[in-house]
């Protein structure tokens, strides 16, 4: 009998441990649970998913809104290319908590926006027939052919006139109304007029490759950006197809779009060619000479004001500097005359002058 209790005691001890520690370990998952919900741990190499330290002082620093728009196919997307939607997606989201909301986001469908549009432009084209008036028709998609052969795009009652013949040809072919095949045709012109104006702002769809048991398909997606900031004009990511390096190319076209006043560089190429002296018997404009790091000095300019500077006298970095300061002056007195410029100017370069320029790039300077 003691035995029994023993070994009664015993059992109830041990279940009541066991008991103990899951009850311990569901609190300690709810726990993490609660502190990682919503967050990604990153466990790549390079960190993909993990935003730096530079763009997290962009995103903290600015001080207008600054709007995503991320046009990308909701429906046919191939498997891989969901998981780059997702992905990006939770980037948008991250960085719009970091800006504490000034960086706002959307996520659209061109073939919907596409629909909602032209369903609204049909409903007003009717509605101002109703009331006796022309109504403005879609403008033509332009092709290859109209753009070299200069042809004269076709007039609004031309337009309506191949629309109405060719709403009889379907209806009578097809057996159905020709009202509502010819809305059906005016609602498609509207669909590529909208589409039409993408293509100008270079979000356009391109064809994605999957191989899917066994069979390969394609299809073709929207996968575009465009980050748009006041009245600027927007800037675009014609394709985006990659999640590694969206930071970068997300921050950098920030960094352009919200600087006020690009930052100055000086470069000076030592082993550029000399300009060829003017001919007087040739008074016409000699060619400047072409730097090695011309490729180099362009792809500066798209962040920086970029200012070639040849280091002699009329052309060294005090010469520069009184230009920069000229420069200054007239951005912040729009109203004063040469007078008043040139009395800025004569007190020479201050201290406080030099960090008009801030950084002086020197290229193989072997006579320097």
């Amino acid at each position: 009998m003691a035995d029994s209790q023993a070994y009664r005691r015993k059992f109830f001890t041990n279940n009541l441990i066991f008991l103990g520690l899951c009850l311990l370990i569901l609190l300690l998952v709810y726990g993490v649970a609660d502190t990682l919900s919503g967050k990604k741990i990153d466990m790549t190499a390079d960190e993909v998913y993990t935003v730096s330290d530079p763009t997290r002082d962009i995103l903290n620093n600015l001080i207008d809104k600054v709007r995503v728009d991320y046009y990308v196919s909701s429906e046919n997307l191939p498997s891989s290319f969901q998981t780059i939607v997702r992905d990006t997606g939770d980037m948008f989201e991250e960085f719009r908590e970091i800006s504490g909301g000034k960086l706002e986001y959307r996520v659209r469908d061109p073939d919907d926006d596409a629909d909602e549009y032209a369903q609204k432009q049909v409903t007003e084209y009717f509605e101002v027939k109703a009331r006796g008036v022309d109504p403005k028709e879609p403008e033509p998609v332009q092709t290859i052919e109209m753009l070299f052969s200069q042809r004269k795009p076709p007039s609004s009652e031309e337009i309506r006139n191949q629309r109405d013949q060719a709403a009889s040809k379907i209806a009578a072919s097809q057996g159905r109304p020709k009202d509502e095949v010819y809305r059906s045709l005016l609602t498609d012109e509207f669909k590529e007029q909208y589409k039409q104006k993408l293509e100008q702002d270079q979000i356009v769809s391109f064809p994605i490759t999957e191989s899917e048991a066994g069979s390969i398909r394609q299809v073709r997606v929207y996968s575009s950006i465009r980050i748009s900031y006041l009245d600027r004009q927007p800037e675009i990511i014609p394709v985006h197809y990659s999640i590694e390096n969206l930071e970068y190319e997300l921050a950098s076209r920030i960094v352009k779009l919200t600087t006020e006043t690009k930052s100055v560089i000086a470069v000076f190429d030592a082993r550029k060619p000399a300009t060829p002296p003017m001919n007087p018997m040739n008074p016409m404009q000699q060619p400047q000479s072409q730097s090695e790091y011309a490729g180099i000095w362009g792809a500066l300019r798209e962040f920086f004001d970029v200012r070639e500077v040849a280091l002699t006298e009329g052309d060294s970095l005090d010469d520069l500097i009184t230009t920069l300061k000229g420069e200054k002056f007239e951005r912040e007195n729009d109203d004063a005359d040469d007078d008043a410029k040139g009395k800025a100017l004569e007190g020479g370069i201050q201290p406080a002058d030099f960090k008009l320029l801030s950084v002086l790039v020197v290229a193989q300077p072997h006579d320097l």
